[in-house]
């Protein structure tokens, strides 16, 4: 990998998915590496902490990144939720941390914000900026799209790689997100009137 990349490992933590996506930035592009999920449906809970354990070890020890990127905590209101949400973080993170990766955390408005333009966005909006961004050709599956965002906003923070290149790198990449956000209301103006 060359030394002026940075390779960020997001990670969208959750008890049944746990999304991750990896992203490389080189002056004023990105270019997605690989992205999936680790699915622990119909198992016991602590046996769902293992395989989440596990599978982020498998692309940590995978893709060597050099940052690990996250969404906040919410706050939710059933409580049971939260405590399981909370264990499947604190499994991640134990990984990442183990691996001497430094860790950031971003609000899910943050998140938005970088990869869309505005904190308000859905998930769907979310998802279509990623694929733009990052030039797939199919969407990817909701929580992966969720951890390359991550893996986006941090790229984008001015905080992470300060310097000249940081201010064309962003300016670079808000002007796809642009871009793609008008076109996207083009089509939906579009539509409307067809109806």
């Amino acid at each position: 990998m060359n030394a002026q990349r940075k390779r960020i490992l997001g990670i969208d933590p959750g008890s049944i998915i746990t999304g991750w996506g990896i992203v490389e930035s080189d002056g004023n592009r990105l270019f997605h590496i690989d992205n999936g999920g680790i699915f622990t449906r119909n198992k016991e809970f602590h046996q769902r902490l293992k395989e989440i354990y596990q599978g982020i070890q498998e692309v940590v020890d995978t893709y060597r990144p050099t940052h690990v990127s996250m969404e906040q905590v919410f706050v939710s209101r059933n409580a049971q939720t939260a405590l399981k949400l909370g264990q499947a973080r604190g499994v991640a993170m134990i990984v990442v941390l183990n691996a001497g990766l430094s860790v950031s955390e971003y609000a899910p408005t943050a998140i938005k914000q970088a990869v869309t333009g505005t904190g308000r966005a859905n998930k769907e909006q979310v998802t279509l900026m990623v694929q733009t961004l990052l030039g797939l050709p199919e969407p990817a599956q909701t929580d992966a799209s969720d951890a390359l965002a991550a893996a986006i906003c941090h790229i984008l923070r001015p905080k992470f790689d300060p310097g000249p290149s940081k201010t064309k790198t962003d300016n670079s990449i808000l002007a796809q997100i642009e871009a793609a956000t008008s076109s996207s209301s083009r089509r939906r103006r579009r539509s409307r009137r067809g109806r």
